[in-house]
Formats: C-alpha cells, structure tokens, sequence
C-alpha cells in the first residue's frame, strides 16, 4: 500500500468506516474499488460468475440492497454480539477523549504508510509486543488521500488520542509521514494490475 485505504486508521475508527460502507452511507471511492474489484475476483475465481463486470455489479447491489448489512449483523449476532451492532456500532465501539486536526498547506504527494501505522502504535492501537494491552478508540479519521490540496480547511488527517501530549506526538509523525509539494501529483490507478492472469 502506497497511502491510508479509506479516510481512517485505528481499531474502532476503521471498523466505525466499514459499517458506514456496509450501510451504502458512505463508501470512499479508492476503497470501494478495492473491496468490490476482491470481492468480484472471489466470484469468478469460483466459477459463480462468469465475468468480472457482472461480479462487479452483483456484489455493489449486494451493498446498495442493504443485503450485506444483514449478512454481516446476522453474523454478529450469532456470534454473541448485539444484533443492531451495524446500524448502531457507535453505542458499542469507544471512542478517544481528544481529536485534533493535523494541518498543513500543499499537495499531499506521497506518504509513508509503515511510519503512519507505527504512530498509531505510539498511541496505543498497536503492539510493540505479545501482551500488549490496545487502546481501541485511537488513531486517525478524515485522512487525506494523495493528490489532495491541503489548507486550514482541509487537514491532513484528525488524530484521536487519549491525551492532548499523544495528539501532539502523533500530528509530529504524521507530519514527517506525509510528503507535501506545490503541484499535484501524478494520478495513479487503485489497483496496479491483477494477479490472476484474467485482466
């Protein structure tokens, strides 16, 4: 991965944006591309649909039917967990007493995607080591994608942290993640190419 897929980062964050996706109330566009082109590849790799552009379109109206919602809260239930969890996740999922916004001025150009996963360590939602207790509410929202023009109005990203002195940390190594320049750059496709030889 070549930058942040979706707009978030962090344990509840990002399970927060999947149930946004799995309503059809909010599906980025780099990772509904992403999520729909696997899912598509699952279908023809198995023989359930012939062609890729009919798995396409079957697993967005899976999405769009709300059909995949059941599915999936179906499953959380059965599985011991509340049966209203996707339309409601935010009763359930903590969330991180500070958030602040991390702004800068520029093209977002490139960004380092391993320091950007080692800040969320730094907050607390990853492991250093086995045994490592997880803060689960922290980490990042509204992460901007390459090629985005950032000012006071758009930032960067919004860390959400457990104190103020994490904020601050995490904006720091943020910042030297995030390679900036004048001009926009180079558009670059979702997904390079794919490795099954049938497109």
């Amino acid at each position: 991965m070549d930058q942040v897929l979706g707009t978030t980062a962090g344990n509840a964050l990002e399970i927060e944006e999947s149930m946004a996706f799995l309503r059809d109330d909010f599906r980025e566009p780099r990772l509904d591309e992403v999520v729909l082109g696997l899912c598509a590849e699952m279908l023809v790799s198995t023989g359930v649909e012939p062609d890729r552009e009919r798995a396409l379109g079957r697993c967005d109206t899976a999405v769009t039917s709300g059909r995949a919602a059941e599915r999936f809260e179906a499953m959380c239930a059965a599985l011991g967990g509340p049966d209203d969890f996707v339309a409601n996740c935010r009763k359930y999922l903590p969330a991180a007493p500070v958030m602040e916004a991390v702004l800068a001025e520029g093209y977002l150009a490139a960004v380092d995607v391993r320091a950007v996963g080692n800040a969320i360590i730094e907050l607390g939602g990853g492991r250093r080591r086995v045994g490592d207790t997880l803060d689960l509410s922290v980490g990042l929202s509204d992460v901007a994608p390459v090629g985005t023009r950032l000012d006071t109005e758009r930032p960067l990203a919004v860390v959400h942290a457990a104190s103020p002195a994490d904020a601050a940390r995490a904006a720091e190594r943020l910042r030297a993640a995030f390679t900036l320049s004048e001009e926009p750059p180079e558009v670059r496709p979702v997904i390079h190419r794919l490795m099954t030889g049938q497109g």
